[in-house]
Order: structure tokens, then sequence, then C-alpha cells
């Protein structure tokens, strides 16, 4: 998958976000019916991650909001946005796309 600086990821319009006691949950849903199996629980950096994410923030973006946030390096960050990002992808809730790209749309 390009890591690139000019991504952004779009979260797929079939995940339902819930927050229950605290944590942050992300629900697949298919056909209108959640997948409980392939439940989502988020830890504060990762619902962090998210809500940028849902607001079309691009890779460049979500690792200098990390840097900011959490007083880290932006090596850490990098790696941190990376792998968040790219296990949401192999789990169907994001899909990367060049900013700018045309005709496409950000799902929210």
């Amino acid at each position: 998958m390009d890591q690139g600086e000019g991504v952004r990821h779009l979260a797929s319009r079939d995940v339902v976000t819930r927050e229950i006691g605290g944590e942050v949950l992300l629900i697949p849903v298919a056909a209108g019916i959640a997948d409980v199996r392939s439940l989502y629980v988020l830890n504060e950096t990762a619902a962090y991650l998210w809500e940028r994410l849902r607001s079309g923030a691009t890779r460049t973006e979500l690792i200098e909001a990390l840097v900011e946030a959490y007083e880290t390096t932006r090596e850490v960050a990098q790696r941190d946005v990376d792998v968040f990002c790219s296990l949401l992808v192999e789990g169907g809730l994001l899909s990367p796309e060049s900013v700018g790209a045309p005709g496409r749309k950000q799902m929210a």
C-alpha cells in the first residue's frame, strides 16, 4: 500500500463508531447487520487518529497531529500512523486515496 505523504484514507460507510464505557469501538456492518466478530476497540491514540481520518486528514496531517498532541517524534508518529492505517485498510474499514484523485469523494 502506498504510504506517501499525499495519501488520504477514506473511512468506509460500512463502519459504525460507538463510544461505550469510555472506549471507542469500530463495528463493521454488512447488509445492515453488525459483524461483532470483527469489532475493533481503539485505544486513546487510535481513537484520536480515527476522528481525524473521518474528517479527511491526510497522512501528513495525522503525523503532525500525533507529534503535537502526544509530544512524540515524527518517526514514531509516522510508524504509528502507517501501522494503524494499514490494519484498518486490511480490515476493510479504510481505503487509501491519493489527494486530488479525480472523481473520488470522501466517505464518512
